[in-house]
């Protein structure tokens, strides 16, 4: 089955999404560092815990967008909605506690979240149901049938 144009999309802003992130990172990595190695537990750890867990944070967004758009896995797509809803209660827990940040970061992580939402609105529009199996394809989608 092809992609339907709707996966596409979804890809295209997805990667964009992630690709905001992976800048905004190395941006804040500086601040990150020097936030994380004032708890004594991480600095107990040295640096290298925050080098393996931005690699994972970096790493899941990318793991879901394969099995999403090349796979068509119906789980992962359920697993990234989930974790979007997460991501945005803890935005509007970062808001009210005024800890959303500020300059360049904070227009970075915004456009980040437009796209993220952008790209998971993607996964429910009509033509990606038989995508993810949820539906059976339209009758010009579907495998022409074997002659008997």
């Amino acid at each position: 089955m092809t992609r339907p144009l709707s996966i596409v999309r979804f890809e295209q802003f997805y990667i964009g999404y992630w690709l905001v992130g992976l800048v905004n990172t190395v941006m804040s990595w500086d601040r990150s560092l020097s936030i994380a190695m004032r708890n004594p537990a991480v600095a107990a750890m040295g640096p290298g815990f925050l080098y393996a867990t931005t690699a994972v944070g970096l790493a899941i967004p990318l793991l879901l967008w394969f099995f999403i758009a090349r796979r068509g896995s119906a789980i992962a797509k359920w697993i990234l909605v989930v974790l979007f809803g997460i991501g945005i209660l803890g935005l509007v827990f970062t808001v009210m506690s005024g800890r959303f940040p500020s300059g360049l970061s904070g227009v970075l992580a915004a456009i980040a979240l437009v796209l993220q939402a952008i790209a998971v609105a993607m996964l429910f529009r009509p033509d990606t149901g038989p995508w993810f199996g949820e539906s059976e394809p339209e009758a010009d989608e579907r495998e022409p049938e074997a002659e008997a």
